[in-house]
């Protein structure tokens, strides 16, 4: 949705999520890519991303390259 050019605000209330969070997958993403977004940051925090949100960022992914 950034890379769309969306405002962080105008859709993090959408998806349900805080506007820190939209930043802090931003830059997940812009360090690491995919891998960046897959997996927690912190032993004690859950994974950003659940196995079906997963499934679908890698086909998204595959259909983009």
């Amino acid at each position: 949705m950034l890379g769309r050019g969306l405002q962080p605000r105008a859709f993090a209330a959408d998806l349900g999520m805080s506007t820190q969070s939209v930043y802090k997958w931003s830059h997940a993403w812009r360090e690491r890519g995919i891998c960046g977004l897959m997996g927690a940051h912190n032993r004690s925090r859950q994974a950003l991303l659940t196995e079906a949100q997963i499934a679908v960022a890698l086909e998204i992914a595959r259909t983009n390259i």
